[in-house]
C-alpha cells in the first residue's frame, strides 16, 4: 500500500496515463486508479520498487528439468546419435521428429514470454527486459535451442534494472550468445571477429567509435572460449586463448575477454553514452538531446552503472513529462498487442495466436530481424505496418485470443493462462458478437460517459476526427481505427 505524502501534487489523469504507457503496455483502470493519487515522485519510486528480478510466470518443464549443461550435452548426444546413422529413412525420420520436438519448444517459449508480459504485476520489468531482448541481439534460429533463449531471457530480468556492467560481463559468458557469434571458432592464430565487433558497435561504445584495428585485438582477446560440460557455460581454454599482448582502443596489456568489458567500463566515456542515447529513445524521444543524454551518461557512470539511478533520473525529467511528447513514441507490435489485452482486462485462451500477431506485424519473440535488432520507430510501420496492426487489433476485438483453448500454430504451443483482472464476472458477459473482457463490460453498465472515458485511457492524444459515438463497442473500433492508438 502507497501513502501519500500532504503537500505534494498528485497526478492527472494525462500524466498517470502517460507514464504508465511510457513505463508498461496500455493502460488498465486499475491502475490508473492507483496512480492517481500519488506525486510524480511517488509514482516513479513505486515503479522502480516494483521491478521483478524472476517471472511470475513458471516457465515449461522442459527449462528447469535438467540444469543447464546436462540438458545441452543431451541435445547434442541426441543429434550426434542421429546424424551417426546411415543416410535413409530412418535418419530422416528421426531427424524430423526432433525437429518436431524443439519446434513445439520454441513455441512453448514464446507464448511462456507472451503469458509473462500479459500477467506480470510489474510491466516495467517486460519493457526492460524486451529492451535487453533488442540491444543484446540473438535470434532463436540461429541458436536453435531454446533452452538457451530461455536462460539468455532470466539474465535480462534478473538484471533488468539492475547492473549495467555486471550484465554486459554476463553476456560474454551468457551460452545463447556464444553460439550466436560463432563464440566456438574464434582459437588462437584464427580469430573470430564477430563477437568483438558486436561488442564494440552494438553493445558497448557504438558505430564509429573504434577501429578495426581495435575490432581485430578484441577478437584476439576473446579467444579460446568452450562450454564447460558441466555448467554449459563459455569458460576460457587456456590452450586455444591468445596470451599475447594487445592494444585496444589505447590500451595494451594482456587481455582476455573480461579484460576488454572492464576496459570499456573503466576507461570509455561513450558506454555510458551509448545506453544512455538508447534509453532515451526508449522513454523519451526518437530525437537526442545531446545535452539532456550527455547528463544521463554521467548520472550512470557516477553510479557504477546502476541502472535504477538513471531510470528515476529519466522519468522524473522535464524532458519525459513535456506535453509536446506525449504521444511521440511509435508502438511495437508486442506493446500494441499486450498493451490493448491488458488495458482491456481480456482473458486470454490463445497465447500463441497473440505470439502470431505480433510475428506478422514484424515483431517475433526471441526473433529479431538481425544482429542490430528491430530498428523501431517509424520502422515499426512500413509500407504496410499500418494495415497489418489494424487487422490485427480487429482480430483481437472479434474474439481470436478467446476462442477454445492453446492451439499448435507452426509449431508454437503453450497453455491457457489469463489476464490480470480476468474475464467479465457472471452477470457481466458479453452479449453475442461482443468482446469478453471485464473493462468493457463495466464501461457498457456507466452509459454515455463510458465511451469518452475510455478514449482517454486508450489514446494518448485526442483522435481525429472526434469519436462521438456512445456505443463502447463502437467507440473501440473507433479507437483501434486512430492513428494515436499506435503511439504512446
Amino acid at each position: 500500500m502507497w501513502l501519500v505524502i500532504g503537500g505534494l501534487a498528485g497526478l492527472d489523469r494525462d500524466e498517470a496515463c502517460h507514464l504508465l504507457r511510457r513505463t508498461g503496455f496500455g493502460v488498465h483502470p486499475d491502475d490508473l486508479a492507483a496512480f492517481l493519487p500519488l506525486s510524480r515522485e511517488q509514482a516513479v519510486d513505486r515503479l522502480l520498487s516494483e521491478v521483478r528480478t524472476v517471472a511470475a510466470t513458471s516457465p515449461p518443464e522442459w527449462a528447469t528439468a535438467k540444469v543447464l549443461g546436462a540438458a545441452i550435452a543431451l541435445r547434442r548426444e541426441t543429434w550426434r546419435e542421429i546424424w551417426a546413422l546411415p543416410d535413409g529413412e530412418d535418419r530422416n525420420r528421426r531427424a524430423e521428429a526432433q525437429r518436431r520436438v524443439e519446434a513445439v519448444e520454441a513455441g512453448d517459449l514464446r507464448a511462456w514470454w507472451m503469458r509473462e508480459l500479459i500477467g506480470t504485476p510489474s510491466p516495467l520489468t517486460e519493457r526492460l527486459v524486451l529492451f535487453w531482448h533488442n540491444h543484446f541481439t540473438s535470434q532463436l534460429s540461429v541458436v536453435q535451442d531454446a533452452r538457451l533463449m530461455y536462460e539468455q531471457n532470466v539474465l535480462f530480468r534478473r538484471q533488468a534494472a539492475g547492473n549495467v556492467a555486471e550484465l554486459l560481463l554476463a553476456i560474454v559468458h551468457d551460452p545463447a550468445m556464444f553460439v550466436y557469434l560463432d563464440g566456438a571458432s574464434n582459437v588462437a592464430g584464427h580469430p573470430n571477429e564477430n563477437f568483438a565487433r558486436e561488442v564494440m558497435e552494438l553493445f558497448a561504445i557504438g558505430e564509429g567509435f573504434y577501429s578495426e584495428t581495435d575490432v581485430r585485438e578484441a577478437a584476439r582477446a576473446f579467444t579460446g572460449y568452450r562450454t564447460d560440460p558441466g555448467t554449459g557455460r563459455p569458460v576460457k581454454d587456456e590452450e586455444q586463448h591468445d596470451h599475447e599482448r594487445k592494444s585496444i582502443l589505447g590500451n595494451k596489456g594482456v587481455f582476455d575477454g573480461d579484460g576488454v568489458i572492464k576496459i570499456l567500463l573503466t576507461r570509455e566515456e561513450r558506454v555510458a553514452v551509448h545506453l544512455s542515447e538508447k534509453l532515451w529513445r526508449e522513454f523519451v524521444d526518437d530525437e537526442l538531446d545531446a545535452k539532456a543524454v550527455y547528463q544521463l551518461a554521467a548520472t550512470l557512470y557516477r553510479n557504477r552503472y546502476e541502472l535504477k539511478p538513471l531510470l528515476r533520473v529519466i522519468l522524473l525529467s522535464d524532458h519525459f513529462w513535456d506535453r509536446k511528447r506525449r504521444g511521440g513514441l511509435i508502438r511495437s507490435p508486442v506493446d500494441l498487442y499486450v498493451g490493448t489485452v491488458r488495458s482491456l482486462g481480456l482473458t486470454v485462451r490463445d497465447h500463441q495466436a497473440l505470439v502470431v500477431l505480433a510475428r506478422d506485424a514484424g515483431q517475433f519473440l526471441f526473433e529479431p530481424p538481425n544482429v542490430k535488432g528491430w530498428p523501431g520507430g517509424r520502422a515499426w510501420l512500413g509500407s504496410q505496418g499500418l494495415l497489418i496492426r489494424n487487422e490485427g487489433l480487429a482480430a483481437i476485438r472479434t474474439g481470436l485470443l478467446q476462442r477454445g483453448g492453446e492451439r499448435e500454430a507452426g509449431g508454437m504451443m503453450g497453455d491457457p493462462a489469463t489476464a490480470k483482472s480476468g474475464a467479465a464476472k457472471s452477470g457481466t458477459a458479453a452479449l453475442p458478437g461482443q468482446l469478453d473482457s471485464a473493462v468493457l463490460a463495466s464501461l457498457r453498465s456507466q452509459g454515455a460517459a463510458a465511451a469518452a472515458s475510455m478514449i482517454t485511457l486508450q489514446l494518448p492524444l485526442p483522435p481525429a476526427p472526434p469519436i462521438t459515438t456512445s456505443d463502447v463497442d463502437a467507440a473501440l473500433a473507433a479507437i483501434h481505427g486512430d492513428l494515436a492508438c499506435q503511439l504512446r
